[in-house]
């Protein structure tokens, strides 16, 4: 026990402490009889913890021997106190965790512009979760995609903070129905080399309108119970110990009592007693070491309050008490759960979903699966299970194997398939000749891929004193940036000797974990181009059914790509300091303002047909926070197909009101559904205004303005053929 001396709050209903008492579980079932409040419960196991035990509930339960023994097999144990029942939170850590079904990455599952699909994910992963002895999933991430060169892009739900808002909720309420969860980074952490060591700057008006807005809302909307602190600085103050970030717009701003977390042992808190000022609640996942010396020497010496100490034990206490309140009465999933037929079903029409088809010529795609085919495949890619486990930490998902594009083609029975890797350039030109159709593969070149080969964990510590944070990382593990966004010079050598005798019938695949640049001969040349994100275990089935039309390849892009690389990249504002600027200029936004023209723009998506949009009615003509619209849409085309509308606005120019605004539109609403062929349909699309917000330093409140505003209702960002409208807010609309 520490020799502290304090006087310890008494609890209001201290009569119970004598009479009912000590186990956890007796306090849960007496909230949910209404006979006393989660306050007063949390009071209670407050008032019967030792000093001791209060500390340890802001730590991990773990041992370094026992962490890297289990290579994350299992969940992070924390703030467990058995003397008490306190059963403690468990942690998932990671977008896709060891043993559990693989679904696509979270950019390639934004690309499906499914709020129903990702919550159905959500779910599953949820059940999956709680049936391997977890109770928080922390896979979340919320991090904006600023920069297409980021590491971890493919963790991101994409460049767009309302689609990253939306995706995010449905993922988070999904997964809450089991378990709880944590959302990432908190904030700004949207580098991979430099994310423990680098310098966020940016001014106060941007970081609330396009780096901390959507968080507010997925934890509004979908109840999220933690956030994983970042491990940069923001404007001079490492996220962990940032008081005005964590204690003052997370909790006194917003008024939430959701837990901030540091996971990851590759961040460590520089103060420990900073961290405790600013509201960091709980440092994993080690119960020694990190910052639990340095607080009980603060402690000791005064330089932190136990007031301190309590206000956040009993947040940790109030999180397990709301958890297991509302689960105590769910049957824990069954282990078999895991990896059932079920959840790889849905990863399999997620892979559908999250494939973009950005050309098809003469409706070259479907193939006719009737027919005999002799089919060339060509590509390195095509002989690999599409995983992006060997590109980052956090998506290691292990397990039964997967299969190849290349193993389902061969399945098919009226296929005669013949592959090359490409590396004998007279051969495939010879394979492609003979081919009825050529599929051809295209990977990212080095330069755009994030990962080296992973190395031994005691490389970390190797020379340690002599690197920044971010060199001791890049030696551990080999993850970093990219460095361009271009595809492989080999590949790109085979798809130019193809297309130039074979372009019309090739079909080019490309899988990318990033935006990547697909060269004008490409573009040009190629029948049918299909793009996606990382896939899953299931990949391989999944690009197969959508090559034989068995599902649709019915996702939009999630970002922009860009016609060249400095369209998106250009000069990243840092200084050998490591520091960075962060501001409003990337993506869509960036190429509006300079009035450019990407290769395929943000929202951007074939499918097996096409649609007109006929009508637009709005059901609100005064807005309040949100409203409604109806957009008529016609399936022109011959197959069932899925057409995404997508609302964008801006408001109207202050100088002429009746001019319409040709930039700074932004997404406020999307709605994706399936279409009969010749069939109308009035889709309903929910939209918010709160993409329109400006933050207001001396309210610091979000605000929407009042004023006239206009509307762009399309199938993609900057549609010549959107539908146009607009609506007035007559008093400003706090956000």
């Amino acid at each position: 026990m520490l020799p502290l001396s304090r006087e310890r709050p008494r609890c209001k209903i201290t009569i119970y402490i004598h009479t009912m008492l000590t186990h956890f579980f007796r306090l849960v079932a007496q909230v949910n009889n209404d006979e006393i409040t989660i306050e007063d419960a949390a009071a209670i196991l407050s008032s019967l913890m030792t000093d001791d035990e209060h500390l340890a509930l802001l730590q991990g339960n773990w041992s370094l021997t026992q962490y890297l023994s289990d290579n994350k097999a299992s969940p992070y144990p924390a703030s467990v106190v058995s003397r008490v029942g306190l059963p403690g939170i468990h942690i998932v850590d990671g977008v896709r965790q060891a043993f559990f079904t693989e679904f696509p990455s979270p950019l390639g599952r934004a690309a499906s512009f499914d709020c129903h699909l990702e919550e159905l994910i959500g779910e599953a992963i949820g059940i999956e979760v709680q049936a391997h002895g977890g109770n928080v999933y922390s896979g979340i991430c919320l991090n904006v995609t600023r920069r297409s060169d980021w590491g971890r892009a493919h963790e991101s739900y994409g460049e767009d903070p309302f689609v990253i808002s939306r995706m995010g909720s449905a993922a988070a309420r999904g997964a809450r129905k089991h378990v709880m969860v944590a959302v990432r980074h908190f904030a700004m952490n949207s580098m991979e080399a430099l994310r423990e060591d680098g310098k966020i700057t940016c001014d106060e008006k941007t970081m609330n309108e396009l780096f901390l807005q959507h968080f507010k809302e997925v934890l509004y909307e979908s109840g999220a119970e933690a956030v994983i602190s970042a491990g940069n600085l923001v404007n001079g103050v490492a996220c962990a110990e940032n008081p005005a970030l964590l204690n003052g717009i997370l909790r006194q701003r917003w008024k939430l009592d959701n837990l901030v977390v540091a996971s990851d042992c590759t961040w460590p808190v520089k103060s420990g007693t900073a961290s405790i000022k600013a509201g960091l609640d709980l440092e994993l996942p080690f119960s020694a070491g990190g910052r639990t010396q340095a607080v009980e020497n603060a402690l000791e010496h005064g330089t932190l309050n136990w007031s301190d100490i309590q206000v956040m034990t009993e947040r940790v206490l109030r999180c397990q008490l709301r958890y297991y309140c509302r689960t105590i009465q769910m049957p824990t999933p069954d282990p078999e759960k895991i990896r059932c037929q079920r959840h790889i079903g849905l990863a399999r029409r997620s892979v559908a979903e999250s494939m973009v088809l950005l050309k098809n010529e003469n409706n070259f795609l479907p193939l006719n699966g009737a027919s005999q085919i002799k089919l060339s495949v060509l590509g390195v890619l095509a002989d690999r299970v599409s995983t992006a486990h060997q590109f980052d930490t956090a998506s290691h998902a292990q397990g039964p194997p997967g299969t190849s594009p290349l193993e389902e083609l061969r399945k098919r029975h009226n296929l005669s398939v013949e592959y090359m890797d490409g590396s004998q350039k007279t051969h495939v030109i010879n394979s492609a000749l003979a081919a009825n159709v050529i599929v051809l593969f295209i990977r990212p070149s080095s330069k755009c891929e994030p990962s080296l080969k992973r190395r031994r964990f005691s490389d970390y510590f190797k020379s340690r004193k002599e690197r920044s944070l971010s060199q001791q990382r890049e030696a551990m593990t080999g993850f970093r940036d990219r460095s361009h966004l271009t595809l492989d010079s080999s590949d790109l050598e085979t798809a130019k000797a193809v297309l130039s005798v074979a372009g019309q019938k090739t079909v080019v695949v490309v899988e990318a974990g990033t935006s990547v640049t697909i060269p004008t001969f490409i573009r040009q040349k190629a029948t049918a181009i299909l793009f996606s994100s990382y896939g899953c275990r299931q990949y391989g089935k999944g690009l197969r059914d959508v090559l034989f039309g068995e599902q649709e390849p019915s996702g939009r892009l999630p970002f922009v790509l860009p016609d060249t690389e400095q369209q998106l990249l250009g000069k990243e504002s840092t200084t050998s300091s490591h520091e960075f600027k962060y501001d409003d200029k990337w993506g869509y936004r960036k190429l509006q303002r300079e009035q450019q023209k990407p290769a395929y723009p943000f929202g951007f998506g074939l499918g097996y047909s096409s649609f007109t949009l006929n009508s637009i009615w709005c059901s609100h003509p005064i807005i309040k926070s949100s409203f409604d619209m109806t957009v008529n849409a016609t399936n022109i085309g011959t197959r069932a197909s899925a057409v995404v509308i997508q609302i964008y606005a801006s408001r109207r120019s202050r100088r002429d009101s009746a001019s319409v605004s040709i930039i700074s539109r932004s997404l406020i609403g999307f709605a994706k559904e399936v279409i009969k062929p010749g069939e109308n349909s009035e889709i309903a699309v929910t939209c918010r205004i709160s993409p329109l917000a400006e933050f207001r330093s001396s309210s610091s409140k979000m605000v929407v303005a009042e004023g006239e505003y206009d509307l762009f209702v399309s199938q993609y960002e900057g549609d010549a053929k959107a539908l146009t409208s607009a609506f007035q807010i007559l008093n400003e609309v706090d956000c």
